[in-house]
């Protein structure tokens, strides 16, 4: 569905459903009820990306990628999912989602999709790639899920960077990262990072082997664990979030807390 000059506005008991993709693109603002599709792409040159519902999830879908010229939930209000992939791009605005389940922070690619115009023919298909979620501007962004969160690909913006799970783990990979001028990664269970080493003595960090720093801010780092910032420091190896910032705080309620020096020296 495609308004090459206008809006896009679904309302509140509006519901678009497709076996294989569901593509929405407008050249200003796109509001959204409902969509539920395999694969869902929003895209809007130069407005924001609403939530037009009451209450619900605005989009159920196995991938979903973001692209807004403007904000992607905006006026206070989240864009709700319940997705499993995700994706998201906005150039001036800020980015503000809660997804209802675990999500996987990754690349997305539109593929060859039919898109049909406001006249009912065919326009062509988007050929876009969107990896991880990046602010281009000053906009503040936020994911909250209710699941485990995989980061693997880099979100990152210029202001403030919000990760939260509210029902288990923030799992960064070996090439995913969280940046902004502030970071804030939160999980009710542990914060790790796969695929990293570090050597221990007499149960504390000694030496950091292999560093990659998953988190960096400009300004304050904080990192807030249920259980364990890092993994547990009870072995030779262990899983580690590395950090670079001006300020860091971490905060484990239960278990350890171990965070690895961005630059690879000793710890003291």
């Amino acid at each position: 569905v495609k308004a090459s000059e206008g809006a896009l506005t679904m309302g509140s008991a509006a519901t678009i459903k497709a076996n294989g993709t569901a593509y929405l693109d407008a050249n200003q603002v796109v509001r959204i009820g409902q969509v539920e599709a395999d694969t869902v792409w929003v895209k809007t040159e130069n407005g924001s990306i609403d939530n037009n519902l009451v209450s619900g999830n605005n989009i159920k879908a196995n991938n979903l990628a973001l692209d807004a010229g403007g904000d992607i939930g905006s006026g206070g209000k989240a864009l709700e999912i319940d997705i499993e992939k995700f994706a998201a791009h906005s150039k001036t605005g800020s980015i503000d989602v809660r997804n209802e389940g675990g999500i996987r922070v990754d690349a997305i690619e539109a593929g060859s999709i039919q898109v049909v115009g406001a006249n009912g023919k065919a326009t062509g298909s988007p050929t876009d790639l969107i990896s991880g979620i990046k602010i281009d501007g000053n906009g503040n962004l936020a994911l909250v899920a209710g699941g485990d969160i995989t980061v693997v690909n880099t979100i990152s913006g210029n202001a403030d960077v919000s990760v939260k799970s509210t029902g288990g783990n923030v799992v960064f990979g070996s090439e995913g990262a969280a940046e902004g001028r502030t970071v804030n990664v939160e999980a009710s269970a542990d914060i790790t990072q796969d695929d990293a080493e570090l050597s221990v003595k007499n149960g504390s960090v000694a030496k950091v082997q292999d560093i990659f720093a998953a988190v960096k801010a400009s300004d304050a780092a904080t990192l807030t664990a249920g259980g364990s910032v890092g993994g547990s420091v009870t072995a030779s190896q262990i899983k580690y979030v590395g950090v670079e910032a001006g300020n860091v705080s971490a905060k484990a309620e239960s278990g350890n807390v171990a965070i690895a020096a961005a630059n690879g020296t000793d710890l003291t």
